[in-house]
Protein backbone atom coordinates (compact mmCIF):
# COMPACT_ATOMS: atom_id res chain seq x y z
CA UNK A 1 0.00 0.00 0.00
CA UNK A 2 1.29 3.71 -0.05
CA UNK A 3 1.89 6.07 2.81
CA UNK A 4 -0.84 7.49 5.08
CA UNK A 5 -0.38 11.59 4.61
CA UNK A 6 -3.25 11.81 8.09
CA UNK A 7 -2.17 10.37 11.42
CA UNK A 8 -4.96 8.15 11.75
CA UNK A 9 -6.75 6.07 9.58
CA UNK A 10 -9.43 3.46 9.88
CA UNK A 11 -11.33 0.58 8.39
CA UNK A 12 -13.46 -1.88 8.99
CA UNK A 13 -13.95 -5.99 8.90
CA UNK A 14 -17.08 -7.03 8.77
CA UNK A 15 -17.55 -10.72 9.70
CA UNK A 16 -20.72 -12.65 8.45
CA UNK A 17 -19.82 -16.29 9.92
CA UNK A 18 -17.20 -17.52 12.23
CA UNK A 19 -14.61 -19.72 10.48
CA UNK A 20 -14.19 -17.60 7.67
CA UNK A 21 -11.57 -14.82 7.83
CA UNK A 22 -12.23 -11.64 5.93
CA UNK A 23 -10.15 -8.50 5.37
CA UNK A 24 -10.77 -5.15 6.68
CA UNK A 25 -11.77 -2.70 4.03
CA UNK A 26 -8.18 -1.82 3.18
CA UNK A 27 -4.93 -2.95 4.78
CA UNK A 28 -2.54 -0.43 6.50
CA UNK A 29 -0.34 2.22 5.35
CA UNK A 30 3.43 1.43 4.47
CA UNK A 31 3.86 3.97 7.17
CA UNK A 32 1.77 2.63 9.99
CA UNK A 33 3.47 1.71 13.04
CA UNK A 34 0.54 0.31 15.83
CA UNK A 35 -2.65 -1.21 14.78
CA UNK A 36 -5.72 -0.87 17.23
CA UNK A 37 -8.20 -3.23 16.87
CA UNK A 38 -11.82 -2.44 18.60
CA UNK A 39 -14.99 -4.92 19.02
CA UNK A 40 -18.06 -3.27 19.34
CA UNK A 41 -19.62 -6.33 20.20
CA UNK A 42 -20.91 -6.72 23.62
CA UNK A 43 -21.36 -10.69 23.11
CA UNK A 44 -18.93 -12.07 20.07
CA UNK A 45 -15.49 -12.37 20.36
CA UNK A 46 -13.30 -11.22 17.21
CA UNK A 47 -9.49 -12.26 15.99
CA UNK A 48 -7.33 -10.58 14.22
CA UNK A 49 -4.09 -11.64 12.43
CA UNK A 50 -1.44 -10.66 10.14
CA UNK A 51 -0.43 -13.83 9.26
CA UNK A 52 -3.13 -15.82 8.05
CA UNK A 53 -4.54 -14.45 4.59
CA UNK A 54 -8.38 -14.81 4.42
CA UNK A 55 -10.32 -16.86 3.90
CA UNK A 56 -8.67 -19.09 6.41
CA UNK A 57 -10.29 -20.02 9.88
CA UNK A 58 -8.34 -17.53 12.63
CA UNK A 59 -7.57 -19.63 16.04
CA UNK A 60 -6.83 -17.38 19.17
CA UNK A 61 -3.35 -18.68 20.26
CA UNK A 62 -2.70 -20.37 17.18
CA UNK A 63 -2.97 -17.78 14.27
CA UNK A 64 -4.41 -14.76 15.50
CA UNK A 65 -4.97 -12.46 18.54
CA UNK A 66 -8.55 -12.14 20.22
CA UNK A 67 -9.92 -9.39 20.76
CA UNK A 68 -12.32 -9.44 23.52
CA UNK A 69 -16.43 -8.63 22.97
CA UNK A 70 -16.48 -4.99 24.31
CA UNK A 71 -12.67 -5.08 24.48
CA UNK A 72 -9.92 -3.89 22.15
CA UNK A 73 -6.16 -5.47 21.10
CA UNK A 74 -2.92 -3.50 20.24
CA UNK A 75 -0.90 -4.72 17.38
CA UNK A 76 2.01 -3.11 17.11
CA UNK A 77 4.45 -4.22 13.52
CA UNK A 78 6.92 -1.45 14.09
CA UNK A 79 8.00 0.69 10.97
CA UNK A 80 7.94 -1.29 7.16
CA UNK A 81 11.66 -1.20 7.01
CA UNK A 82 11.60 -3.68 10.13
CA UNK A 83 8.50 -5.79 8.99
CA UNK A 84 7.51 -5.91 5.38
CA UNK A 85 4.30 -5.51 3.90
CA UNK A 86 1.32 -6.04 6.67
CA UNK A 87 -2.12 -8.39 5.15
CA UNK A 88 -4.36 -8.34 8.12
CA UNK A 89 -7.93 -10.62 8.38
CA UNK A 90 -10.34 -10.61 11.20
CA UNK A 91 -12.66 -13.33 12.34
CA UNK A 92 -15.39 -14.12 14.91
CA UNK A 93 -16.17 -16.42 17.92
CA UNK A 94 -19.65 -18.14 17.25
CA UNK A 95 -22.11 -15.66 17.56
CA UNK A 96 -24.30 -12.86 15.59
CA UNK A 97 -22.19 -10.73 13.01
CA UNK A 98 -18.87 -8.64 14.19
CA UNK A 99 -17.58 -5.57 12.50
CA UNK A 100 -13.89 -4.80 14.17
CA UNK A 101 -13.00 -1.77 13.70
CA UNK A 102 -9.44 -0.91 12.97
CA UNK A 103 -7.47 2.30 14.02
CA UNK A 104 -4.05 2.37 11.70
CA UNK A 105 -1.23 5.12 14.02
CA UNK A 106 1.29 6.15 10.93
CA UNK A 107 4.18 7.86 11.10
CA UNK A 108 3.95 11.09 9.22
CA UNK A 109 6.97 12.93 7.67
CA UNK A 110 8.61 9.12 7.55
CA UNK A 111 8.31 5.84 4.98
CA UNK A 112 8.11 3.87 7.96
Amino acid sequence: MALATDPFTYAIGSVAAPGTSVPPTFQPPDNCHTIIVQNPSKLVDGYVSALVAAPAPLTPGINATRVPAGGSATLAPGPLKNRGPLTLSCDQAAGAPVALEFTYINLIGSEG
